[in-house]
């Protein structure tokens, strides 16, 4: 319970979820400075503080509102959910851009020789491709955001046969813990992007509300506070428009660290198993498709077929350098031959025990 309280007040939380959180009530209560007591100049210094402590109090909720509906925001801005989901134009505006990129890298490719500037086009071509896509066109998503997630959400898929939505949980297992504050820190800035695009929307959405209340019902709007709320909500989709932007590039930067992960750390992930990795890239893809598989339909992974740990452990042993105590036993044995025969000079790497060299 106590280390649940203390993520709630960590670096990752902090960034990604409470200064989006106070930048939103900062921003609600300068349009409505009567709405707190204790915000206006003239207040006294016990009354700021109190309205300090108000503003704090309320960005935290609105944080922990944010961390618990992060997956479905995220899901939305995917494209996984209406409307965006049932609005084709999005769709087939990724997939043209998706069609435009592989048709220059076919280009590309069918030129020969390529000169310089053009492999290295090629170059900037494939890298674009694979942090802004997935690799099956089918799996294309709505919106950038999405797709740039689902890019290296494929990769360990498509390179070593390992689900990541599956194995992903089990890995972190044995990601080392400064790896992973890398990760938590890419995720952050991820977080703190799309929880600033959400809360500038609402913000506008909420100007745009009082604006044509102020005009339409109560008319005592003057000219001035008209062009002020207009002002204010071309400014929140600008910066709902700009955070979207930064949430994409995050995402890529986030991915690079996922994917190096899958590649540092799936040979731990085996041996945590119990297993030994094959050495084949064949047989490793089948290891990890089973296991994924066994994760996701609840089939039994046969140990018959793969290599325990504890059994490569015991082959091992067999051929391991000798023991603390065999070593000095044998470099005793070394020193009262020499002191036998003190005309043979001793050459590093001779002799019976190899080990006893090495001490």
């Amino acid at each position: 319970m106590d280390n649940q309280i203390s993520k709630l007040a960590d670096r990752p939380f902090v960034l990604g979820y409470f200064l989006p959180s106070i930048l939103f009530v900062v921003a609600f209560v300068s349009l409505h400075p009567d709405w707190l007591p204790g915000t206006s100049v003239s207040t006294a210094p016990i009354e700021k503080w109190s309205a300090f402590a108000s503003v704090a109090l309320y960005s935290w909720f609105i944080a922990i509102l944010l961390a618990l509906f992060n997956r479905e925001m995220m899901r939305l801005i995917e494209g996984y959910y209406w409307p965006i989901s049932r609005i084709s134009f999005f769709r087939n505006r990724e997939k043209n851009r998706f069609q435009r990129i592989t048709a220059k890298i076919h280009d590309l490719q069918n030129k020969k020789p390529l000169s310089s500037e053009q492999a290295l086009e090629l170059t900037d071509l494939w890298s674009t491709w694979l942090r802004n896509f997935p690799f099956e066109p089918h799996q294309i998503l709505p919106t950038r955001f999405g797709n740039a997630l689902r890019a290296f959400e494929s990769y360990s898929g498509r390179v070593y046969k390992a689900d990541a939505v599956i194995i992903w949980p089990r890995l972190v297992s044995v990601i080392h813990k400064d790896y992973m504050s890398l990760l938590g820190d890419c995720r952050a800035r991820v977080n703190f992007f799309v929880n600033l695009l959400y809360l500038s929307a609402v913000f506008g959405i909420h100007v745009l509300l009082v604006a044509a209340w102020r005009i339409l019902v109560k008319s005592d709007a003057s000219r001035g506070e008209v062009e002020f709320f207009i002002l204010i909500f071309a400014a929140s989709i600008v910066l709902s428009v700009f955070s979207y932007v930064c949430a994409v590039q995050q995402a890529k930067a986030w991915g690079d660290l996922v994917k190096s992960a899958f590649d540092n750390y799936l040979p731990d992930l085996a041996k945590q198993l119990g297993y030994k990795l094959p050495d084949t890239l064949a047989k490793q893809q089948q290891f990890w498709l089973e296991v994924s598989q066994q994760a996701t339909f609840h089939q039994s992974l046969k140990p018959e077929n793969w290599q325990r740990a504890s059994e490569t452990n015991a082959k091992d042993s067999k051929t391991s350098p000798p023991l603390d105590g065999q070593i000095a036993k044998s470099t005793s044995e070394t020193e009262s031959e020499n002191m036998e025969t003190p005309n043979k000079p001793v050459i590093s790497g001779e002799g019976d025990n190899p080990g006893s060299n090495q001490v």
